[in-house]
């Protein structure tokens, strides 16, 4: 049996291992805070181009439903008043849900004066010069609880007798 007695220990003790061991657990510690703000960021960045992709649709949509409504006749006849703008009823633009947040849009249709012929294809290959009329139709598009919005413009032709 051996003496414990007799077993010599270090007498200094550095510790290196130690301070290596912290080091390298700072670092880890650095990288996975770092890798969690970026999944983060990331998913923000995701969620906006949602948004986005959202009123833009939105938009799109109150625009194509505004443009083939056939209430230029509306303003056809106010026109001869001042400028006519038609806002297109609330009902023709319902809110979409999209993610748990509505899709608000609003349109509106302007007649622009000055605008009177329109060369028009008519029958097979005969090109004759017709009256028109020309409006602009705008659409807004927001979403709820975000600062997400879109705007777009289309014009259109109402041709008259």
């Amino acid at each position: 049996m051996k003496n414990i007695s007799n077993y010599s220990y270090p007498k200094k003790q550095q510790g290196a291992v130690l301070l290596v061991a912290i080091v390298l657990l700072l670092v880890i510690t650095i990288l996975g805070v770092g890798a969690v703000n970026t999944a983060g960021i990331k998913t923000q960045v995701a969620g906006n181009s949602i948004f986005t992709m959202s009123v833009f649709q939105g938009a799109e949509s109150a625009l194509e439903k505004s443009a083939s409504r056939n209430d230029f006749g509306l303003v056809n006849s106010a026109f001869l008043v001042k400028p006519a703008v038609l806002n297109v009823p609330a009902a023709v633009l319902p809110a979409e849900i999209i993610a748990g947040s509505a899709v608000n849009s609003k349109a509106t249709i302007v007649y622009i004066p000055g605008k009177a012929d329109c060369s028009a294809s008519v029958g097979l290959g005969t090109s004759s010069s017709i009256k028109c009329r020309v409006f602009r139709v705008n659409a807004i598009s927001t979403l709820n609880n975000t600062n997400a919005s879109d705007s777009h413009t289309k014009g259109v032709e109402s041709h008259t007798n």
